[in-house]
């Protein structure tokens, strides 16, 4: 379905400012970045500057912590970094220069491992457990921060040994690497999926229309490796048959590479969980599902 909307009924981003200020959110357009350098660029500089408010979190004077100058900064200090990584996933995931797809991942892997690594920044650790030490009276989504920061230090293996802690950190950040090595096999492995016009009954004639879609005569080519194709059929196609077919090439991309590569993420998920006292990894994950 295909809308057409007038000049009076378009929105603007300063429409929804409003709402958002309800919510004491502040909606902006993001900057998207062009080239392969601007993409380290703006992921190195993210990095930095939350690597700056964790050196200023660990230099606390631990008998004068707050809660403001401890957990609400860890809280709030990684909001850009996590916003030039997505940035990075989507570009990683749809922009149809490899360049930059290979820049995004190796942002997106950058960012992963500092984002394990602020788990075991020791001094931000003591600053955070000083202030927790002090047994605060605070109540609702404070109380609530404050016990999930404490339980995601002790689940990244924070009250281990330091060689034990040492070798969970080193297995964490592999696991993440594997896992977005994982998805950009996906990415990478074409899937062009042929449809009658009728099967895409649905479908906005903008997306019928769109370059490389129409491949003959009542020939649509649908690239199931490409996310924003995906999402389009099996968000808006009225057939069942149509959206499974889809749904089923793409969950089944790049498996002959990711069989390998699964295998090497439930094993470092096995000793992930041991390390850190748990049964398996189910045990591990259901933990914070069940309190």
């Amino acid at each position: 379905m295909s809308l057409n909307l007038s000049a009076a009924e378009l929105k603007t981003v300063d429409d929804f400012q409003p709402a958002a200020a309800k919510a004491n959110a502040v909606l902006t357009l993001p900057d998207w970045e062009q080239t392969p350098d601007a993409i380290e660029a703006s992921m190195n500089n993210a990095i930095a500057k939350a690597n700056g408010a964790l050196d200023q979190i660990g230099a606390q004077d631990l008998s004068k912590v707050t809660f403001k100058s401890t957990v609400v900064a860890l809280d709030d200090l990684g909001y850009q970094a996590a916003n030039a990584a997505n940035k990075a996933t989507i570009i990683k995931e749809t922009n149809t220069n490899p360049a930059m797809r290979a820049a995004a991942e190796n942002a997106v892997k950058t960012y992963q491992e500092w984002a394990v690594g602020i788990d075991y920044r020791e001094d931000v650790y003591k600053a955070v457990k000083a202030f927790t030490d002090t047994h605060p009276k605070i109540t609702g989504e404070d109380e609530k921060l404050l016990k999930e920061t404490m339980r995601d230090y002790r689940r990244a293996g924070l009250e281990l040994p330091p060689d034990q802690r040492k070798e969970v950190e080193q297995l964490r950040k592999e696991l993440s690497k594997l896992g977005t090595d994982f998805d950009t096999n996906i990415v990478n492995s074409a899937a062009p999926v042929m449809f009658a016009k009728a099967d895409l009954d649905g479908l906005p004639e903008s997306f019928l229309a769109s370059p490389g879609i129409r491949t003959g005569d009542d020939v649509y080519t649908v690239m199931a490796n490409v996310t924003w194709q995906f999402n389009t059929v099996e968000e808006n196609a009225k057939s069942e048959a149509t959206r499974k077919q889809l749904y089923v090439i793409r969950e089944s991309l790049g498996k002959h590479k990711n069989v390998p590569v699964l295998n090497e993420m439930l094993a470092l998920r096995n000793k992930i969980a041991l390390r850190l006292g748990y049964k398996s990894w189910d045990d591990y994950q259901t933990e914070i599902k069940i309190q």
